[in-house]
């Protein structure tokens, strides 16, 4: 029903009700968030949401790729003040691609530090983070080595 008072509305209501919802918006937005903080806390890496073309990769190494996976169902909890407290669930992929193991797993391990201090800043919606340690993953090219993790962020709306 929601959804049908939401086309009715037109377009842009229909984006706004899957913003509020937690939707592909709300998560995008997030994802964006988290793209940003990288950029400013590691400025020797190029951050973003897809690769340089071409030859502009091995030029622009090392890169730190992150990806949007698919979401968790939200979890409502019960009880307590301020409840019910909807909680979301975010995936991300995270790869590093690098001119070696060794550089990868550096910069591997700088991201992970970063992503688990997002849940100490004012104006970020994540609540906990998970990020196991970044391991092999199949190489591009022969001049560039690939290690990622996928990463779990718990948000609140």
């Amino acid at each position: 029903m929601m959804v049908w008072r939401a086309w009715t509305g037109g377009w842009g209501r229909f984006f706004s009700v899957l913003a509020v919802r937690g939707g592909l918006v709300a998560d995008l937005h997030v994802v964006f968030q988290v793209i940003g903080v990288l950029q400013e806390c590691l400025p020797d890496c190029t951050v973003s949401d897809s690769l340089p073309e071409g030859k502009l990769l091995t030029e622009s190494l090392p890169v730190v790729q992150v990806d949007l996976l698919a979401g968790e169902e939200k979890h409502t909890g019960f009880g307590g003040e301020g409840f019910p407290l909807v909680i979301d669930g975010i995936g991300l992929d995270v790869e590093v691609f690098a001119t070696s193991r060794l550089q990868g797993m550096e910069v591997g391990e700088r991201v992970r530090r970063v992503l688990h201090q997002l849940p100490h800043l004012e104006e970020c919606p994540v609540t906990a983070v998970s990020v196991p340690d970044f391991s092999t993953r199949e190489d591009l090219n022969p001049q560039v080595r690939v290690v990622g993790t996928v990463v779990d962020l718990d948000t609140r709306p």
